[in-house]
């Protein structure tokens, strides 16, 4: 979850916008306007995320017989 957050949206993510926002907006200082909208989407998509697995984990889909554990 944290690695999401800081890879995609917070830090990484927002950074490498930033040469792209100056190729297109000619400044780099709209880079930080990305910064937020990366950030909660991020968030929200990492909740997600841990509320579906959450629920896969205690479905009989996740389950391996005892024969098979190791």
């Amino acid at each position: 979850m944290l690695g999401e957050i800081i890879g995609t949206g917070g830090i990484i993510g927002a950074l490498l916008s930033v040469p792209y926002a100056k190729l297109l907006m000619g400044t780099s200082v709209g880079a930080l306007a990305f910064l937020p909208g990366f950030l909660i989407s991020s968030v929200a998509g990492a909740i997600i995320g841990l509320l579906i697995l959450s629920r896969v984990k205690n479905t009989s889909i996740m389950r391996q017989p005892a024969s098979q554990r190791s």
